[in-house]
């Protein structure tokens, strides 16, 4: 929704805009288009459609990526940053699933806003470009992507922390059986 004044209200902490000036934008957002999503809510999964960027107002959001476009791994998304950029900008279908890890309020920037705000304001590229593959918050750190190590490692419905499973010996030395040199 463009107007001639500039209205981003919530979006202009967000990293996306970062380094841009709300006059230079002439974009005022749609309050009704925020969404809101419930711990354990599907975003959107693998396969969808990417005709928008997701911005974060409130809460966290696990993203897990699987394919050739992103590699494999998870990210988590909070406060003032997006995600979606990637898939959005090549026009492919999702390779991503995003998933609320908490209550949250995400802002849907479409293709056609951001078209019209790139125009305006090259730099916004830059930033989805930049911020997004350089800026992914997990449990405090900066990390592009958490890697999957192996099929056990995290699951949306699991602790982020690889399962340790504790194998028997096949057979168990005694005191008759030499131990093995």
């Amino acid at each position: 929704m463009f107007f001639q004044k500039s209205n981003l209200g919530p979006l202009k902490q967000n990293k996306l805009f970062s380094g841009i000036e709300e006059s230079e934008t002439k974009y005022s957002y749609n309050q009704k288009s925020i969404l809101q999503f419930n711990e354990g809510d599907i975003i959107y999964v693998k396969g969808d459609e990417a005709n928008s960027i997701y911005l974060v107002l409130s809460g966290e959001v696990k993203i897990k990526f699987s394919g050739d476009l992103a590699g494999q791994g998870i990210v988590q998304k909070r406060e003032n940053n997006f995600f979606g950029g990637d898939e959005f900008l090549s026009k492919v279908k999702r390779s991503s699933s995003a998933i609320a890890n908490t209550a949250c309020s995400l802002y849907p920037l479409q293709r056609s806003d951001f078209e019209q705000l790139q125009k305006r304001v090259p730099k916004i590229l830059t930033n989805l470009t930049t911020v997004e593959t350089t800026e992914s918050d997990y449990n405090g750190k900066s990390l592009d992507i958490i890697p999957k190590e192996d099929s056990d490692t995290v699951k949306f419905n699991e602790p982020l922390f690889k399962k340790t499973t504790i194998v028997e010996p096949k057979s168990r030395p005694t005191l008759e059986s030499p131990l093995p040199v």
